[in-house]
C-alpha cells in the first residue's frame, strides 16, 4: 500500500502543471493502442508546431525555388517535341485556379512531407489529353485492396467523404 502512495506522489511532483498547447496523447492499455495516427493529427502537427513548420517549410521553399524543365529520358533518341512543349505549358499553368507550378507543387509537396501522400488528379479530355492538374489531398485517396497488377483495372480511388466501397474490401 505505501508503494501505491509513493507513486502517486512522484505523479503528482513529476506532472505538468500546464499540457503543452502542442501535444499528442494516446491512450495504451495492454498491447491494444487507441488514437491511431492519421491525416488529421498530422495535419494539426504541421500548422502547430514550429519544429515540424520548419521541418517541412525548408525542403518546401528549396522544391518551389527550384528550376525544372520537361525533359526526355534519354535526350539521345528522338521524343515528340510538341508533346514536350504541351506538358511544360500544363506544369506552368496546371490549372484555371492555380496561378503556377511553384503554387501547385507547393501543395503537392506539402501532402508528401505531412502525411507521405502527395496526389494529383489529371483532367483530360475526351480523346485523353491531360488539360488540368489539380493537386488532391492525399488522405481522401485510397488504394484498392482487390487490385490484382491489372494495369487497365484502377488501383486507386478517390473519396471526398472517406466512404468504403467494395473495392476496398479484401
Amino acid at each position: 500500500m505505501a508503494d501505491g502512495v509513493l507513486v502517486d506522489l512522484i505523479k503528482r511532483i513529476t506532472a505538468p502543471k500546464k499540457e503543452p498547447e502542442m501535444s499528442a496523447s494516446m491512450v495504451l492499455t495492454g498491447t491494444k493502442r487507441k488514437g491511431l495516427p492519421n491525416a488529421r493529427l498530422y495535419r494539426h502537427w504541421s500548422e502547430s508546431s514550429e519544429i515540424v513548420r520548419g521541418a517541412i517549410d525548408v525542403p518546401k521553399g528549396d522544391l518551389e525555388n527550384a528550376e525544372w524543365d520537361i525533359v526526355p529520358l534519354d535526350p539521345t533518341k528522338p521524343y515528340p517535341r510538341r508533346l514536350q512543349r504541351d506538358l511544360k505549358a500544363l506544369f506552368e499553368n496546371p490549372n484555371p485556379l492555380t496561378e503556377s507550378f511553384q503554387e501547385f507543387i507547393s501543395e503537392v509537396g506539402e501532402d508528401i512531407m505531412v502525411l507521405d501522400a502527395g496526389a494529383v488528379e489529371i483532367e483530360r479530355t475526351f480523346g485523353g489529353r491531360p488539360i488540368y492538374l489539380w493537386p488532391t489531398p492525399g488522405e481522401q485517396i485510397y488504394v484498392s485492396k482487390q487490385w490484382d497488377g491489372d494495369e487497365r483495372e484502377p488501383r486507386y480511388y478517390y473519396r471526398p467523404d472517406g466512404t468504403i466501397g467494395p473495392e476496398d474490401r479484401g
